[in-house]
This record gives C-alpha cells, structure tokens and sequence, in this order.
C-alpha cells in the first residue's frame, strides 16, 4: 500500500465508525490521532502496508505502548495511562476487523489480543458549594471575555453538560421560557433535554446581548459560546478559559470543565436525587456508570454512620465529650 492507500483505508474506517458507530467528531479527532500512532510505529520498523501486518507485530506494538512516555502534558515523561494504552489497542483491534469485513486483509492480526485491564477510578474530587460559587465569581464580568467565561461557567455548573457539548452548543438550543438545553451531540450522538437554572439564563443573556452581538462571527458558525473573534472554540480553548478561574480562586484540584460535572452529580446524591434522574441529566447510558458518584457522595453515609456506629455513641466518646467540657470550665 501506498501512503495515500493508508489514508484512504483511515478515513473510509473513519467514516465507517461514524455512520455505523454514531462517532462523535471529537471521538472521530482522537481515534485518527490514535491510529497515526500506529502507523507511525509500523513506519518505524519499516512496515508500510497494513497487509503485512502480523499478530507478533501486533504484540509487540502492545509492549510498546506499555513502555511508551507521555510527551507532553502534567504526565510528561511517565507512562503513558493504562486508559491511553486501552483506547489506542482498542481502536487498532477495530480498525483490522473493519479491514477484515471490507476484505482487504484476510486475517485479522489483532484477534487474539488481550486488552488492558483498567482499574475503576473514582471521579476528582468535586467542588464545594462554597467552591463552587468562588470559582463562579472569578471572572473579571466588565470585560467580554470575562461576561463569556461567566456565562460558560454557570452553563457548566447548572446543567451537568460535558465539555464537547458545551463546545458545540448552538445558539437557540437554550430555551429560556421552559428553562431547558437541549444536548443535540451528545457522547454517541444522543441527544438529551436537561434543565437549566435562571441564574445561568440570566448570565447567558447577558453574554448573548452585550457580547456575541457585538462579534464579526464567521461565516457559516451557529455555535453559542465563541472566541472574540467570532469563531468557533475548541476543546483546548474550552479548558484553557476554565482552568485559570479554578488556581485563581485558590482551590486546589485537578480538572476544569469536567469538575463541575463531576461536582453537580455528587451535590445532586447528596441532596436526595434519584440515581436515574441525575443518570438522565448527565446523559449516561448505563446506571452503573452513575452509580459510581455514590461513592465520592459521602454526606448521607456520614449522617447513618453518626445515628448508628457504635464509636460515636460509646462510653469512651462521651467521657472524651464530658473532658472536654471540664477541660473549658477550668
């Protein structure tokens, strides 16, 4: 195969994995990045055509991975996750069944491949409500790009939404009168309604008439949320506007857009919620994957351990209690 034969077989699996699997362009962007890697690595070793591809090579691509150092980013020079390892297998192990359906290889080289075991990760830890509302107040709103960040930040903290679909959020998908955004591009290409609050309307308002009015907006552009000069953002530029408002509000902890969805589904559990409601709002296919925020919810179980744990209501604890007491009297 030639290079533009490769190409060619990438974006006709790249437009496979859309129309058959509903990619999201953001997933479509990464898997791209993902198969180039491999490529790059086949190239590396002199393997220019996918044909000659074999299942020890395939292997040794997996050991690769395993010893491979992240280039950039807080991970740089450390191995690169067990996630990454994942996904970059998993979209190779794709890729050459795809190839084997269309015929042009006729065995698959990555069938027999073992795929990582990734551990369960708890999700960051969330904010606060009283963190919550200190990063909220951190943008300098008497300027446009302040009154923007403003308007994204309560967008995030009131619906739950994840960062590609605050990126591709189009303008008229708030629906102020029934106090609902609609989630046109979801992760899968589903689409949900969620509500939204009157404070994050309000800051919308505010962005829509005294900003984005005033922007020279490219040709072709419906999105809600822009640069200042009138194009579309991009996820980097999405995180780069979050992040700062977070370190500058002094609270340390990692993330940026995906904290406040993070935050909103454990502030939810803890405030009573049903699971299958906060499972609809975040746009989860799967309760399981919902459930997950019951663990970082701690509140309710505190309240149960207090009535019912023997060591808070034990001798020991209400001799410490009545020291303490005479300890003050003194």
């Amino acid at each position: 195969m030639t290079t533009s034969q490769i190409e060619q077989q990438l974006e006709g699996f790249l437009q496979w994995m859309k129309v058959a699997k509903s990619a999201t362009p953001a997933t479509l962007v990464t898997y791209r990045q993902d198969a180039k890697v491999f490529l790059l690595w086949l190239g590396e070793r002199g393997v220019n055509d996918l044909r000659d591809v074999t299942a020890p090579l395939v292997e040794r691509y997996q050991l690769a991975l395993y010893e491979m150092r992240a280039r950039t980013g807080p991970r740089r020079g450390e191995r690169v996750s067990t996630q990454t390892q994942l996904r970059r297998l998993s979209i190779v192990s794709t890729w050459f069944k795809y190839l084997l359906r269309h015929r042009v290889i006729t065995q698959n080289p990555a069938a027999l491949i073992e795929l990582p075991r990734t551990a369960e990760r708890l999700p960051a830890k969330p904010f606060s409500v009283e963190e919550a509302e200190l990063v909220l107040a951190q943008p300098e709103i008497g300027t446009a790009k302040g009154l923007r960040d403003r308007a994204m930040l309560e967008v995030l903290f009131a619906t739950a939404i994840r960062r590609a679909e605050l990126m591709q959020l189009r303008f008229g998908d708030i629906d102020a009168s029934r106090g609902t955004l609609f989630v046109y591009a979801g992760k899968g290409n589903k689409q949900r309604i969620v509500p939204i609050s009157e404070r994050a309307l309000y800051w919308v308002e505010q962005y829509v008439v005294k900003v984005r009015s005033t922007l020279k907006i490219t040709s072709g552009v419906n999105r809600l949320f822009l640069t200042l000069r009138g194009c579309a953002m991009t996820h980097d530029a999405m995180s780069e506007a979050v992040s700062p408002y977070i370190k500058q509000a002094g609270v340390r902890k990692g993330g940026s857009c995906h904290l406040f969805r993070h935050t909103v589904a454990t502030l939810m559990l803890e405030g009573g919620a049903d699971l299958r409601y906060v499972q609809e709002m975040l746009g989860h296919e799967s309760p399981a994957t919902t459930q997950i925020y019951t663990r970082v919810s701690i509140t309710s179980l505190q309240a149960v351990y207090e009535k019912s744990h023997p060591a808070t209501t034990s001798p020991l604890k209400r001799n410490a209690a009545v020291a303490t007491d005479d300890d003050a009297k003194i």
